[in-house]
C-alpha cells in the first residue's frame, strides 16, 4: 500500500487532516486502488529540518519549499503521473508550500507554486521492504510547459 511523506514547513493540523484526506483519495484513484484499502494507505507529515540528507540540497537551497515522498511495490509510469498532475494542485494552494510575499507580488516577482514541490517515488522490490528510488523534480510543471 501507498506511504506518503511530505516534508515541508509547519502546516496547521486541521489542514493537515484536509491535506491527508485528499491525499489519499488522489491515491486511491491514481494507484487503482478499492475504496476499502483507504485504511492502509500512510500519510505522514515532517518538518523540513528531518528530511533525508538527499532532500536537504533542494530544501535548503530554497530551490523547493515542499518534497512529497511516496513509496509503492507496483509503480508505473501512468501511477506517477496520475498521482503528480493531482496532487500538483493541492500542494500548490497549501500553506505546505511557500508562496511569495505582498512586496514580490507587487514587483512580479511571483514564485511558481508548482515549480516549489519535488515529488520522490520509491518502488518496493521486496516483501522485506528494500526500495528503488527515482525523483521527479520540477516533472509536473515541465510537463505542463
Amino acid at each position: 500500500m501507498p506511504y506518503i511523506r511530505l516534508y515541508s514547513r509547519e502546516v496547521p493540523l486541521a489542514e493537515k487532516r484536509i491535506l491527508a484526506e485528499k491525499l489519499i483519495a488522489i491515491a486511491l484513484g491514481a494507484f487503482r486502488l478499492r475504496p476499502e484499502e483507504r485504511y492502509q494507505i500512510t500519510v505522514q507529515f515532517m518538518p523540513r529540518s528531518m528530511s533525508p540528507e538527499r532532500f536537504d540540497q533542494l530544501l535548503r537551497k530554497g530551490e523547493k519549499s515542499a518534497v512529497l515522498e511516496v513509496s509503492d511495490h507496483d509503480l508505473t509510469v501512468d501511477k506517477i503521473s496520475a498521482f503528480v498532475e493531482a496532487a500538483t494542485p493541492l500542494l500548490s494552494e497549501s500553506t505546505a508550500v511557500q508562496h511569495s510575499g505582498a512586496i514580490a507580488r507587487i514587483l512580479g516577482w511571483e514564485r511558481d507554486p508548482a515549480r516549489q514541490i519535488a515529488f520522490q517515488f520509491n518502488v518496493s522490490t521486496s516483501a522485506a521492504g528494500s526500495t528503488g528510488a527515482f525523483g521527479l523534480n520540477d516533472w509536473a510543471a515541465d510537463r505542463a510547459a
